[in-house]
């Protein structure tokens, strides 16, 4: 082992020097791969924790560690892995966070594990690699959020129900940002196969930048993007598209039993309908344009049949392209 003279040159890091490392004097806690016996570095990570320190920024994990089992963590106040690296598997399960958490430019490289960690302040993974890092099932406390900015997620096995009040840049009203963060969920889920969740991120990316839009003033493009998920939420809410045509078949036979914009073929002529539900028989046949031509429009009828077909034929081809993007996985 080398002889500590003088203090780890690591960002403001003050513990005796243990190894050198690209010509620059480390610590054992940041020393690189090779510079330092794994026994003694658990040994005085233990001594570490042990003086109530949760201070892990730039630590080097070489191998395995679970805070609770190896080291009978159950409560970090005020913990920084900030830069820190973990080169195998690392575990957190069903560990309280009582103060701000950050891990941001960590590096989980092989896994990790939060299952069950409770978060009851703020916690920051921004700019950190979680490859292969499992989030779910995650508890934050209410007003607690979570920053994902510029984070690169791998595989990682988050939930949206645990994060959906949570993110720092929305809860700021940083919509520009917030979008980014939707897009980059979108494509994990995308990536692990969870499409309900993969929908989810979709649409608040979408509402993201339309809020964006509005603040920065671009009030053309606001309008399409509101119109767009008024209509069918992005091709997210089919049921919004059910609601329209609804609402569409249910007022074409209000508005046609009010005029009285219908009749019926008989041999001697026309005859006026008989009550409500028959102008409803025709709304219906004539929003879906099957038209069977036991009636026909009258007067002012023809412009409300003429607009509800029209409106039917572009609600039905919605409806298919909405089905067909939501069912081809994207």
């Amino acid at each position: 082992m080398a002889t500590q003279t003088s203090e780890c040159s690591y960002k403001g890091c003050k513990r005796a020097t243990h190894a050198t490392a690209f010509n620059e004097l480390r610590c054992i806690f940041h020393a690189e791969s090779g510079e330092r016996n794994e026994e003694d570095f658990k040994r005085e990570l233990k001594k570490h924790i042990k003086e109530g320190n949760h201070c892990f920024r730039g630590f080097i994990f070489r191998e395995d560690v679970d805070f609770k089992e190896d080291y009978g963590v159950t409560v970090f106040k005020k913990a920084d892995f900030s830069y820190a690296v973990f080169e195998r598997d690392v575990h957190f399960i069903g560990i309280r966070f009582e103060e701000d958490a950050s891990f941001m430019h960590a590096r989980f490289r092989q896994g990790g594990n939060f299952r069950d960690a409770r978060f009851k302040a703020n916690v920051d993974f921004s700019r950190a690699l979680l490859h292969q890092v499992r989030l779910a099932p995650l508890y934050l406390d209410t007003g607690v959020w979570i920053d994902f900015q510029t984070a690169l997620l791998q595989q990682t096995d988050i939930k949206w129900k645990d994060i959906k009040d949570h993110i720092k840049q929305e809860l700021d009203g940083d919509f520009g940002e917030a979008s980014g963060i939707y897009t980059v969920l979108k494509n994990n889920f995308h990536t692990n196969g969870i499409y309900p969740d993969e929908s989810w991120a979709f649409k608040k990316e979408k509402d993201a930048e339309r809020k964006n839009l509005f603040r920065s003033g671009s009030f053309g493009k606001w309008f399409i993007s509101m119109s767009l998920n008024v209509l069918y939420g992005y091709g997210e809410r089919l049921r919004y598209i059910f609601l329209w045509c609804a609402g569409l078949i249910i007022l074409s036979s209000i508005w046609l039993w009010l005029i009285d914009g219908v009749a019926q073929k008989v041999k001697w002529g026309i005859a006026p309908l008989r009550g409500y539900l028959e102008f409803l028989y025709f709304s219906v046949v004539t929003f879906t344009t099957l038209g069977y031509g036991d009636y026909h429009p009258v007067g002012g009828g023809k412009i409300v049949a003429s607009i509800e077909a029209l409106l039917g034929i572009f609600f039905i081809a919605l409806f298919i392209f909405a089905f067909a993007r939501r069912t081809s996985g994207r």
